[in-house]
């Protein structure tokens, strides 16, 4: 089977990584891949051996080129599958291209957010499968008036490795930010920096526990619009000793475990890879209950859920945690057994794998 992947993406954050994990897992099963991505998106140095690449440079949903460059890559290279990974308009182009050439196309959708019904009903007209990377996805479209026979859930997945949680990585971590007291509590948040991530409300919340507590840290990684908008409330708000913005980082796994926990107070979340990685490596999660989010965090199991834009709620979440590091290693110690259960790259891979056999079977 010759399988084309079309992924938008500028970056690789979440959706891009799942490419790169299914393609393995594809190629290793004998399928031929081929994938069309951002010449900017690291995606493709990751994906060398394990498929063709095609580079685009194509600029969002108002740029047709990226029809015509789809189009003619189907008629080029004939495969017999078109999976459509991303939004940015190749869910429409590359549903259309393949529609006219009659190839048998289907999406994966990771976003929760609601569209207008005739745009979802235009849109998903082209596909035999979409894909839902949660449950709350699946539902959600369902709701919207999508046949139930027509989606189904494939979760995200991780590649699951054991990290040894070494003192003197975390001590180096802490010595490089000038935080020598040991009992100063380290957060984390790892997401873009666009409002429904919910930054903002997290800056809030930490100011208030900071009245009273200032033995803690706040660590943000992540890039997008809203930095000046934080970098200006750090500023006002007097937080420079206090929090960090530390930019995009390519491989957060590497200092995740330096945290003693992470929060991530999306407004909206079609699942979390962020959420995950932490799981993966013990860390206790403070999370809002929308999307996808509580198939990963189970409250009061691996992690606290709170009520989405909610200050009090999640101040009061954080705060436990603060408090009581013995809560922290219990929740963490569950994070790993949820990742392993629900969510491996193998489990993923073979998803996939049994939609794209369904789809050629009569």
């Amino acid at each position: 089977m010759r399988v084309l992947h079309i992924e938008g993406g500028k970056n690789l954050y979440g959706g891009p990584t799942q490419v790169v994990y299914l393609v393995e897992g594809l190629a290793k099963k004998g399928i031929e891949n081929i994938v069309l991505c951002h010449k900017n998106n690291t995606l493709q140095e990751k994906l060398k051996g394990n498929a063709e690449i095609v580079i685009t440079s194509y600029r969002g949903e108002l740029d047709i080129r990226i029809f015509f460059q789809i189009l003619k890559l189907i008629i080029q290279k004939g495969p017999d599958l078109i999976h459509i990974h991303s939004r940015r308009g190749v869910d429409f182009y590359g549903g259309l291209a393949s529609f006219l050439l009659r190839k048998t196309c289907l999406l994966t959708r990771r976003v929760d957010n609601k569209e207008r019904f005739l745009l979802l009903r235009v849109k998903y007209f082209f596909y035999k499968k979409i894909i839902a990377i949660s449950d709350e996805i699946k539902n959600i479209l369902i709701k919207e008036g999508l046949s139930s026979n027509k989606v189904i859930t494939i979760k995200s997945a991780i590649a699951f490795e054991k990290n040894s949680k070494s003192n003197i990585l975390k001590n180096e971590f802490r010595n490089e930010h000038n935080i020598f007291d040991p009992n100063t509590t380290l957060i984390v948040i790892v997401a873009q920096l666009i409002p429904r991530k919910g930054h903002m409300l997290l800056l809030d919340a930490f100011c208030d526990i900071k009245k009273t507590n200032k033995n803690i840290r706040l660590f943000i990684y992540g890039r997008g619009y809203l930095k000046e908008k934080i970098e200006e409330y750090i500023n006002k708000n007097n937080l420079q000793d206090h929090v960090y913005l530390k930019g995009f980082h390519s491989e957060i796994r590497s200092v995740l475990h330096c945290f003693d926990f992470l929060v991530h107070p999306a407004q909206n979340e079609g699942l979390g890879i962020a959420l995950l990685e932490a799981a993966s490596l013990q860390l206790p999660i403070v999370a809002t209950r929308v999307g996808g989010i509580p198939e990963i965090v189970h409250d009061n199991v691996n992690g606290l859920l709170v009520q989405p834009q909610s200050k009090k709620s999640l101040s009061y979440a954080m705060m436990k945690l603060i408090q009581n590091p013995s809560l922290r290693e219990k929740l963490g110690k569950e994070g790993p057994k949820i990742v392993k259960r629900d969510f491996s790259v193998e489990k993923m891979v073979n998803g996939n794998l049994q939609v794209y056999k369904s789809l050629f079977t009569k």
